[in-house]
């Protein structure tokens, strides 16, 4: 690991804790933030590393990262269940700035942290509630959804995987399966 890959690791979890701010206090993910932290990714992933591999550092393992993403998230957000825009651009950013094997870090303890934000909020907020009752049931036309900022689970899921890589929490990520 060299200095480039902890100003990227950095220039991530910046990216991330941005977007969860702001998703929690606006419930909106800013383009200013999201494009240029993925063209940032793409051009440093190339200067720092040239084209690389997949599995490598370079802007090839940045442009397979962003793909992920953009596609896991992409699926949920044009099916219309939990994700809007801006995740989904925020998570492509993680992408492109952490390169494929480590996206699919982030990606897996963003879900996690994901599933366990959606429960605590279903128990805890009337919204949750009504939406639990209407899984049992035939919704009405017009019923409002609950929904919970994903933006945080963005920042938390990143925040959790930049741990584990740099040894503050115990364990390991996918991403030490794959090297």
């Amino acid at each position: 690991m060299d200095a480039l890959d902890i100003i990227l690791d950095i220039l991530l979890v910046g990216v991330a804790v941005a977007g969860g701010v702001t998703d929690l206090l606006k419930r909106k993910i800013y383009d200013f933030v999201t494009y240029p932290a993925i063209a940032l990714g793409l051009i440093l992933r190339f200067g720092g590393h040239g084209f690389g591999g997949v599995f490598d550092l370079g802007l090839l393992s940045a442009i397979f990262g962003a793909g992920f993403c953009a596609l896991v998230f992409g699926v949920f957000y044009l099916w219309g269940r939990g994700f809007g825009g801006g995740d989904v651009k925020l998570m492509t950013a993680v992408g492109a700035l952490g390169g494929f094997v480590y996206s699919l870090s982030c990606a897996m303890a963003t879900a996690i942290v994901g599933a366990v934000l959606a429960l605590i909020f279903l128990v805890a907020s009337k919204k949750g509630r009504a939406s639990m009752q209407r899984l049992f049931r035939r919704g009405q036309a017009g019923e409002e959804r609950a929904t919970i900022p994903y933006g945080v689970a963005i920042a938390l899921g990143v925040i959790w995987a930049a741990s584990m890589k740099y040894g503050v929490l115990p364990g390991s990520t996918p991403a030490a399966f794959l090297s």
